[in-house]
């Protein structure tokens, strides 16, 4: 027997595993990432900022719903977005139960905002409507950064303030809106040049090399709005705190250190744990 034969044997042998595996219908545990959870919680905070710089009276049935069925909507298109990329990307199969409880919680979700008010109703549709365009294999916009640019960093997070803004007395500042579409257009653009070898491999559309530029700008002037929001448009001082940790983080993010998306992961919890700073301040000092 040649020298050969147990390589040989031993790939034979592996090879009805390894088809096997791509045929196993993955689960819920198998598809949901542990990084995508800290990344719901700015959801509830751009909602309540909305509604706090909009001088809403924060009540249970309005504020705090609204708050409530906005995080559970991204929570669920987040997972559908996992979904997604599970079954186009990885091109391995998801069980049936993962489709229909995605579509089933979303549309609960987008009802019980329409009974909580029509406005609130028609935002969180308009979210879905735009991740399902973003993710959905008939449309996959996803596979264009422009794309990820409109949604993630211009219209997404202009829905989100809006769900909160509903409930307020005056418009929103101009400053506010201002802050996190141009950080979320920096976060977008961070994340697809991070993403290119990704990007290359699937086909999807890359953003030229000078948009680098353009992301690390956004993001400066994003953060210049937040501070001249918290000096002139009411939000507490103790934000100033948030936001010198945060432009710590985004100066990391865009630092030449920051070679791959999963570095950036690792920073999410703090992500996470300011949110709800931010929260709790928010509330303490309606």
């Amino acid at each position: 027997m040649s020298s050969t034969t147990p390589t040989l044997l031993k790939k034979e042998s592996e090879a009805p595993s390894l088809a096997a595996q791509s045929e196993t219908q993955l689960g819920w545990r198998e598809v949901a990432p542990l990084h995508r959870i800290p990344v719901v919680t700015k959801t509830p905070v751009m909602i309540m900022a909305g509604a706090y710089l909009s001088k809403a009276e924060f009540r249970a049935n309005t504020v705090f719903a609204t708050m409530a069925l906005g995080s559970l909507l991204w929570a669920v298109l987040y997972y559908y977005n996992e979904v997604t990329d599970v079954t186009l990307e990885r091109e391995r199969k998801v069980k049936r139960e993962l489709w229909t409880t995605c579509f089933a919680l979303t549309a609960l979700t987008v009802v019980l905002g329409f009974l909580v008010g029509w406005k609130v109703g028609a935002c969180l549709f308009a979210m879905a409507i735009s991740q399902w365009a973003y993710c959905s294999p008939y449309v996959r916009l996803k596979r264009f950064w422009q794309a990820n640019i409109l949604l993630s960093g211009t219209i997404n997070p202009i829905l989100r303030f809006t769900c909160g803004a509903v409930w307020g007395t005056v418009g929103m500042p101009w400053l506010l809106l201002g802050m996190y579409v141009l950080l979320n257009i920096g976060a977008s653009l961070r994340t697809r040049t991070l993403l290119r070898r990704r990007d290359a491999g699937l086909g999807y559309s890359q953003p030229p090399v000078w948009m680098e530029a353009v992301g690390k700008a956004t993001t400066f002037l994003g953060f210049s709005c937040a501070f001249s929001l918290i000096l002139r448009h009411g939000l507490p001082r103790v934000f100033l705190l948030f936001l010198v940790v945060a432009a710590g983080y985004a100066v990391f993010a865009w630092s030449g250190r920051v070679t791959q998306m999963r570095q950036l992961r690792r920073g999410w919890i703090l992500f996470a744990a300011l949110s709800v700073f931010a929260i709790m301040a928010l509330f303490l000092h309606w």
